[in-house]
């Protein structure tokens, strides 16, 4: 019996390797591609829950959260981008209003729409605007629109394809994605170190329902006349992109506002009540 349990042990490993099948593309990070993730108020590392198949973060329209997933080793340049594919459209992306520092960021974020070409990349630095993603963009992503550094342990899975089979398939999108609108957002003034965040926070009625958010960062010191390379290079793999469907969440003064109305028209209620008694 014993001189059985080694063959058997082996073959039901193999069996269970071939059963898992490979690990998702998106999902291939190395510690030489230290990974940044796109999060949300309610989770912003790297416990959230995927929203659909294994890949992306539910996040709502008006706030996110760019969260350092890096070695303790390194921190971030004090220039972060980015990189939002909006579904059906090419102009009409909402600005930031206001970048807000999670525990032990020191320094003044500022971000905008945007802003200088930095990193190898090009875009409109007015409009954010990079260029498209449609069905005849085969297998080129959303780095490779504007032409930033990705992905030195794996190719990223941020192809029209797979965006277009997130949005018509993941709950609370359901859109019919024909194109998607890539734009550049700068964010600058903040370094992140290991397990620091940043949120970020959109003006108007911030982010359209499906769409796409990704980061894009070089180590501290890169310069950002040029593209960095290797271990130098932060991105976002597509298991921690953010993808928004839900609408915006309440600001906490709104929220505050509307308890008190909710309050005072509960006491207008229970006095009408006494007086019809």
């Amino acid at each position: 019996m014993k001189s059985l349990m080694k063959p058997l042990l082996l073959v039901m490993g193999v069996a269970l390797l071939i059963a898992l099948g490979p690990a998702p593309l998106a999902a291939q990070t190395s510690v030489a591609d230290p990974p940044i993730f796109i999060g949300n108020a309610s989770c912003v590392d790297s416990t959230c829950a995927n929203l659909y198949n294994g890949e992306t973060i539910g996040i709502p329209s008006n706030s996110i959260t760019v969260w350092d997933q890096g070695a303790n080793s390194k921190t971030t340049s004090t220039t972060i981008l980015l990189i939002v594919a909006i579904p059906n459209t090419t102009e009409g992306a909402p600005g930031i209003a206001s970048v807000v520092n999670g525990p032990g960021v020191s320094g003044t974020g500022v971000g905008q729409l945007g802003g200088p070409n930095v990193f190898g990349g090009t875009w409109n630095t007015t409009t954010g605007l990079a260029g498209t993603l449609t069905s005849g963009s085969g297998a080129k992503t959303v780095y490779q629109v504007p032409g930033l550094p990705c992905c030195s342990g794996g190719g990223p899975s941020e192809n029209f394809g797979n965006l277009q089979t997130w949005d018509a398939n993941a709950p609370g999108v359901g859109v019919n994605a024909t194109s998607f609108g890539i734009f550049i957002y700068s964010l600058t003034g903040v370094s992140l170190g290991q397990s620091q965040y940043i949120t970020v926070n959109f003006s108007g009625g911030g982010l359209p329902i499906g769409t796409f958010v990704n980061a894009s960062t070089c180590e501290s010191g890169s310069s950002t006349s040029v593209a960095c390379t290797g271990g130098a290079i932060y991105s976002t793999p597509f298991t921690h992109a953010g993808l928004v469907n839900s609408g915006p969440t309440p600001e906490p003064a709104s929220m505050l506002l509307m308890g008190s109305g909710l309050l005072g028209l509960g006491g207008m209620l229970r006095r009408r009540k006494k007086a019809n008694a």
